[in-house]
């Protein structure tokens, strides 16, 4: 159970909703969307856990249902990152999703964060990122509302109706030159 008596249990995610967590190899916590980073740590542990396990194991962990819940886990060098989603969204779209929060915090810290980490596999990034947390529930925000970023598909561009109309009408210029191919008679 988490701190002020939320869990991970189904009834706490509504629809579409995702709780991610990132953590270091180290099992130091780094982020967490929902909440202050106390409610990670008790969770950091058992992640790591989970990743050392299939490492030992030669296995390659990608996710999970439990307790009505589906456990995304994407590994990206010293940074392991956890998404819980509602069990009927797909892995895939969940793991894209960490995909992006990894790319942006990489960009927050630049890529020589491995480097860091290489040297000190406990060190907490935490400072680094301190007033980065917006942008990166951001990420998360934009992969639950915009169905392209999860799908990895080209964005919709809305038209008012009357532009609509307009680019669904057949074109007098290639109207004409289909006319003009055709054989007389």
């Amino acid at each position: 159970e988490l701190a002020r008596g939320r869990t991970m249990e189904a009834g706490c995610l509504r629809p579409g909703q995702t709780r991610a967590y990132v953590l270091s190899s180290a099992g130091k916590p780094i982020f967490a969307r929902d909440g202050p980073d106390g409610e990670i740590v008790p969770l950091a542990g058992v992640m790591q856990a989970l990743f050392s396990l299939a490492r030992d194991r030669d296995d390659d962990l990608r996710h999970i249902h439990a307790g009505g819940s589906s456990i995304v886990f994407l590994e990206r060098g010293p940074i392991y990152l956890v998404a819980v989603t509602p069990p009927d969204d797909p892995p895939q779209a969940a793991a894209r999703l960490l995909h992006f929060l990894h790319l942006q915090i990489v960009a927050l810290l630049t890529g020589g964060i491995e480097k860091v980490f290489a040297r000190d596999a406990s060190y907490d990034l935490r400072p680094l990122l301190t007033g980065s947390e917006n942008a990166l529930r951001r990420v998360i925000s934009a992969g639950e509302l915009t169905p392209a970023l999860a799908l990895g598909s080209v964005s919709y561009l809305p038209l008012a109706p009357p532009a609509r109309a307009l680019t669904a009408a057949p074109s007098p210029y290639a109207a004409s030159r289909r006319a003009s191919h055709l054989p007389a008679g």
